[in-house]
């Protein structure tokens, strides 16, 4: 579920830890994160919230999980939780929906910010949701019923190794002008393509790719398994074909990288 190690210069069982591992997320501030009725469940039961999750299960008793939710509950960030939550936010929900209202442009600049500003907060907020998740797509690796039919937003990826130079959006940015290159800075900054479109300043004409914060590594691994997707189909031959017991090695190293049996690196 998570992971830390103490720095054992601090407190005897301080909260100050850095992640040893990047399996699990963080769980320093997690009692202002989630509620204690939350997180004992997904102690018990961590697969009946999700199916597809990583976290084992523990096979605790109720007690046990009751026990280690007392314990997880008492890191809070005491600042944030001073805080009323869409006092804190809305702000910027404000400045975020009067960008979208603009680039709209169904009403000129001063009416847009009129209607938003005669809009109460939750009004503003559920705007800003609505918008944001169907421009960015969230229907496309989250199951919505509403959206069940909506035309994915990203790329087809097929045959992408297979595309013309020349149909590649290079625009401004300072690259080589090669599909691995145009791959791999993709990667790193999914937005560099922006750089010098004056067509792009409003939010909702920018690049939708989020940022996953690859390493160096590994948007050279994803940028030439890209290249590799053309539409030569690869000799028999070529391909490799373990025999019974490399095919169980193989599927044994993937479950031990998926659930990090192995010591960190």
């Amino acid at each position: 579920m998570g992971s830390w190690y103490d720095k054992g210069t601090q407190r005897e069982y301080g909260w100050e830890h850095r992640m040893a591992r990047r399996q699990g997320p963080d769980l320093n501030g997690i009692g202002s994160k989630v509620t204690k009725e939350w997180l004992y469940h997904w102690l018990l039961d961590p697969r009946g919230y999700w199916h597809d999750t990583n976290m084992p299960d523990l096979r605790l008793t109720a007690d046990e999980a009751r026990d280690v939710t007392a314990y997880l509950m008492q890191s809070r960030h005491e600042s944030f939780d001073a805080l009323d939550g869409l006092d804190l936010v809305q702000p910027i929900i404000a400045s975020i929906a009067q960008e979208l209202k603009v680039s709209e442009q169904q009403e000129g600049t001063r009416r847009s910010l009129e209607i938003v500003g005669a809009m109460s907060a939750r009004e503003q907020v559920l705007y800003v949701g609505e918008k944001l998740f169907k421009h960015y797509g969230c229907f496309g690796c989250h199951t919505v019923e509403a959206y069940k039919d909506a035309t994915p937003i990203g790329t087809e990826l097929t045959e992408w190794g297979s595309k013309l130079i020349d149909r590649l959006a290079f625009n401004h940015a300072p690259i080589e002008k090669t599909r691995f290159d145009f791959a791999y800075a993709k990667m790193i900054n999914p937005r560099i393509y922006d750089h010098g479109m004056a067509s792009r300043d409003l939010p909702l004409e920018r690049l939708k790719m989020p940022r996953f914060v690859f390493s160096a590594e590994e948007a050279r691994d994803l940028s030439t398994f890209l290249v590799g997707l053309v539409n030569d189909p690869i000799p028999a031959p070529s391909l490799y074909a373990p025999d019974d017991r490399h095919r169980d090695i193989l599927a044994g190293r993937q479950v031990m990288r998926r659930y990090t049996a192995r010591p960190a690196t």
